[in-house]
């Protein structure tokens, strides 16, 4: 754990001939931040904690940000060693759909009246 730097990159499936950028929020890069690193959260911020370790898997919990893009995304995980430059990617088959959340007041969609949720 104090050996290795893990990073998730989660990207828009584009459609078509559609360009994804980091600039766009198509694109985010995250590194793997333990509980004791983190910091205070913002809603329209992207990060990724580790809660867990066992043996040889590791459990990873993603916050999106509010005003992140309603799309199919995929994921890729990154690893390395502290001390080395060499990075091992690790692309996945997983694919999720991000929506919206109507709790959050960040959210462009957010419904004030519960009944409205």
């Amino acid at each position: 754990e104090d050996r290795d730097v893990i990073s998730l990159m989660l990207a828009v499936d584009p459609k078509d001939e559609d360009k994804i950028s980091h600039g766009h929020g198509t694109v985010v890069y995250l590194p793997v931040e333990s509980r004791s690193e983190s910091v205070e959260e913002d809603e329209h911020d992207w990060r990724a904690t580790l809660d867990a370790v066992e043996d040889n898997v590791l459990t990873v919990s993603v916050t999106t940000s509010a005003l992140a893009s309603v799309s199919r995304w995929q994921l890729s995980i990154d690893t390395k060693l502290v001390d080395t430059e060499q990075i091992k990617s690790y692309g996945t088959s997983v694919q999720f759909y991000l929506l919206f959340n109507p709790w959050c007041e960040s959210d462009p969609v957010y419904l004030e009246g519960e009944d409205l949720r």
